[in-house]
């Protein structure tokens, strides 16, 4: 049995589970190093907070030729996820005057 290396990757899956916040997965279909696959099943497996996988048709695993479209994703999951939200009280409806 060949032992796992220890390391900046250690324990990564483990964490990945862990993580309940906002998450956004980019990955190519044409990656022969991690198939797509997995991206899209973890998304869906996960739970937690609201996931979005966003596949970059024909793309390899370092997104060769296809990186604006894999960074376009990223701005705008980012764009999204850090846009003021608003208040509380600015979402209530004003309760109505006494006549």
């Amino acid at each position: 049995v060949r032992e796992r290396p220890q390391g900046l990757f250690s324990g990564a899956a483990e964490k990945a589970a862990a993580y309940r916040g906002p998450l956004l997965v980019v990955h190519g279909t044409g990656d022969t190093i991690v198939p797509w696959t997995y991206g899209e099943r973890y998304v869906r497996e996960r739970g937690g907070e609201p996931a979005e996988f966003r596949p970059v048709p024909g793309a390899d695993h370092a997104f060769s030729g296809r990186i604006g479209d894999a960074a376009g994703a990223i701005a705008g999951f980012f764009a999204a996820a850090l846009a003021p939200q608003p208040s509380p009280a600015a979402t209530q409806q004003p309760e109505e005057q006494d006549r």
